[in-house]
């Protein structure tokens, strides 16, 4: 395992800030498309969500642990599996899907985190793997922002290791390294700055 010096470690997280900034724009033309689904109802609401934007937190998968312990990237043809997951479930729960998901996110801005929760418990099993995962971090983010950091690393720990889409893995790589440094797991926050160096070094 490489060690991160400050210096590097403070240019990384630069990077990975200004990242997450760039992610924005995308970020609201989801949200714009999300909006238009739950106006128009279940019409078109599989080509409407396979036409969202290729974000790049759904443009990629990395295996974080993979290869020699660095962040091996693989890149599947126009997020196939989001879209074979999609058209494979019935359009009208897709639809009901992304509404409470648009809720329970409303909900967790507005620090409402009970009924956040009970929302995204509806959802977190769905045959979706975007919605799936979405919810999963959700329920970290509560856990978080809740500062029960070691039930929240747990939950971050599980995305990077079973649903490691890119953008969704370096937000969970990111709440990794505050949440050991808050619980002071200090072998457990120099192996996510690693992971998190290696990952922009790859780039």
């Amino acid at each position: 395992m490489k060690m991160v010096p400050k210096v590097q470690y403070d240019q990384l997280m630069s990077k990975y800030e200004n990242l997450l900034r760039g992610n924005q724009e995308e970020s609201a033309k989801n949200s714009a498309a999300l909006n238009r689904m739950e106006e128009n109802g279940s019409s078109n609401l599989v080509s409407e969500l396979n036409n969202l934007p290729a974000a790049s937190e759904l443009a990629e998968t990395v295996d974080v642990f993979g290869g020699k312990g660095v962040a091996n990237r693989k890149t599947p043809t126009t997020n196939s599996l989001i879209i074979a997951e999609s058209s494979e479930a019935p359009e009208s729960l897709i639809n009901s899907q992304i509404i409470v998901l648009q809720k329970a996110n409303r909900l967790l801005l507005s620090k409402k985190y009970d009924a956040a929760m009970a929302r995204i418990k509806r959802i977190e099993n769905s045959p979706v793997r975007q919605i799936r995962v979405r919810a999963k971090f959700m329920v970290g983010e509560i856990l978080f922002q809740q500062e029960e950091y070691d039930l929240a690393m747990q939950v971050f720990e599980d995305i990077i290791s079973k649903d490691a889409f890119s953008g969704i893995i370096l937000k969970a790589l990111g709440r990794l390294i505050v949440c050991s440094e808050k619980l002071k797991i200090k072998k457990k926050q120099e192996t996510y700055y690693s992971i998190l160096h290696d990952f922009f070094e790859s780039t």
